[in-house]
């Protein structure tokens, strides 16, 4: 049976979260920090997901766990990686395609 809250709280989280991160892409002028904290979103809607679960059971917190772990590992490697580097050379790309108000498309293609 599906579950439309768990599913609309995840759903209010992770938009929230691009929504966010988008700003802060807007700020830096660089869309490549999605690259860098899109692996937060997995760990933002199994959050969001396990708080609306209506019992929590062992099965629940290791795949919370680990979602934690896959996620922040993937999230501290990509950090370490790119740290410092300019915009990423796909972005710029997109960037060069889609000049005319990339502002608002970058919400969207990105």
């Amino acid at each position: 049976m599906f579950d439309w809250p768990a599913f609309l709280l995840g759903f209010g989280v992770i938009f929230t979260a691009c929504c966010g991160l988008w700003l802060v892409s807007l700020m830096k002028e660089d869309v490549s920090i999605v690259d860098s904290l899109w692996p937060l979103l997995f760990l933002f809607a199994a959050v969001a997901y396990y708080i609306a679960l209506p019992q929590i059971g062992p099965r629940a917190g290791l795949l919370l766990l680990l979602v934690t772990l896959w996620s922040l590992r993937l999230f501290i490697y990509i950090n370490c990686r790119n740290w410092g580097d300019e915009e990423y050379r796909r972005y710029k790309q997109i960037r060069a395609n889609n000049q005319a108000n990339f502002e608002l498309k970058s919400l969207i293609i990105v």
